[in-house]
């Protein structure tokens, strides 16, 4: 095998081998929450092959990891309702949204159609006034790699751009 082929070959690998990963982490959160709701499978496997199919799975990770840090560091949470993901079932399978878009008939397909999604894609999360400023400065001390986009502030990722918005909650 020439070294081109090798590359591509390993490459296409730890491509697998990321998406694989993912999909058993969302499976799992799956049985975790899956007591007493149902969950439409067909949804599921949608949005998990445009995910692997556009390469979000690491980032979809790396912001549920970003999300937890800010609940156990702050106790803030994003207002759910405002959220670009509201509607992805395997975001809140994940727990990167706290609001399940089956109850609340929010089901968008905004994952669902590989087609509609442009790279990097960018995902908003809206904070409260108050906080929204301190939710970046601690993203800043974690030592993400944060922009801005459009104004506002912004971690940079793969295959994403997750803008942190503020809204003035009465």
């Amino acid at each position: 095998m020439s070294k081109q082929k090798d590359k591509r070959r390993k490459a296409q690998l730890a491509s697998k081998a990321l998406n694989e990963s993912f999909k058993f982490q969302v499976m799992y959160a799956l049985k975790q929450k899956a007591t007493d709701e149902t969950y439409d499978a067909e949804i599921i496997d949608r949005e998990l092959d445009v995910i692997c199919k556009k390469g979000l799975g690491q980032d979809m990770l790396k912001i549920k990891e970003m999300l937890e840090g800010v609940r156990t560091e702050m106790g803030a949470e994003h207002i759910a309702e405002r959220c670009s993901l509201r509607g992805s079932v395997v975001a809140y399978l994940l727990g990167i949204t706290n609001q399940n878009p089956i109850e609340n008939k929010w089901i968008d397909g905004c994952l669902s159609d590989a087609e509609q999604i442009r790279l990097p894609m960018q995902i908003d999360f809206f904070y409260d006034n108050e906080v929204r400023n301190q939710v970046v400065d601690l993203l800043k001390d974690r030592g993400e790699n944060m922009t801005s986009r459009l104004g506002q502030p912004a971690v940079r990722l793969k295959n994403c751009a997750v803008v942190f918005r503020r809204v003035v909650q009465s």
